[in-house]
Formats: C-alpha cells, structure tokens, sequence
C-alpha cells in the first residue's frame, strides 16, 4: 500500500477527485487484525477488520455502512463498497461478512456480489455467533416486503 504513515495509520488514496473513495488502514496490536475505512466525505463511509485466520485466510467483517439519504440511489453505495473490497481484497481478503439491517444496504450487497453469492445466517451481535439460514436472495426480499425487519448476517465469497 502507498501512502502516508505516521501514528500507525497508514493512507491510501485511490484518486484526487472528490467522487472517488479515500481508503484507510489502522493497524491494532494484534497482528491478525487491521481496521480498514472508505470514506467519501464525512457521513458517507464503510468501515470494518480484516482479520487473519488460523489457515491464513482473510476475512472482512463490515462494521458500518452509511449512506447519507440524500445520496441513496445515485451508485454512491456500490462505489464505496467496491473500493472497500478491492482494498481488502488487495490485501488478502477471501470473504466478507455484514450484518445487515437496511433494505438499501441489502440491494447493494445484491447488485455487486450477486444475489446467489451471499448466504444468510442469524448473527448474535453479543457472542458473534453465526447460525446458517436456509434462505436465498429472493426470499430475503420477499420477507422484507411483507414487512419483516432487516436483520440478517451476510457472507460473501470474494473469490468467485
């Protein structure tokens, strides 16, 4: 990665554009586990760890998604979260794991992973269990338009 390093946190900017995500790595004192942040702006970002497995596969778990309302709709998501994949992927990254609670977020992860890539497990936020579901994209989505609230962990293999 290029960048600035200082303090332990080290910078990559993807472009001098305002439009273009800002990526950001913190390192932690454990050495299997980095912080990473794509920002565009303020209120607008995706942040989660890589953590570095016992078989040195790499997972990022999202910890945040935000989306100011104001810039729903206009691909902001989608740009973020492949400039967030990218670096993790970059740096090792085979899956992704969200929790996810908002229908916009949902629709993202669908339209840039594929509906048949992401597999939908109950996640306890206290103990970060994960239990399998046996749900599929579609179903998801028809629960949700019958008024089911949004509150599904999400895996995405990163290599297909």
């Amino acid at each position: 990665m290029e960048g600035n390093e200082g303090n332990g946190v080290e910078t990559t900017e993807l472009s001098s554009e305002e439009d273009k995500p800002v990526n950001t790595w913190n390192k932690t004192t454990d050495p299997d586990l980095f912080y990473l942040q794509s920002s565009l702006g303020e209120h607008t970002l995706i942040d989660g760890e890589l953590h570095y497995g016992k078989n040195c596969q790499a997972e990022i778990f999202v910890h945040m998604f935000t989306i100011p309302e104001e810039s729903r709709g206009k691909r902001v998501g989608s740009r973020l979260l492949q400039s967030f994949v990218t670096e993790a992927k970059d740096c090792g990254a085979t899956s992704l794991f969200g929790h996810i609670t908002s229908e916009p977020a949902l629709k993202v992860f669908g339209r840039n992973f594929g509906e048949e890539n992401m597999k939908f497990f109950h996640y306890n936020q206290l103990t970060h269990k994960r239990t399998p579901l046996d749900l599929e994209y579609g179903q998801v989505m028809d629960k949700v338009e019958k008024g089911e609230k949004v509150d599904y962990g999400v895996r995405i293999d990163l290599i297909k």
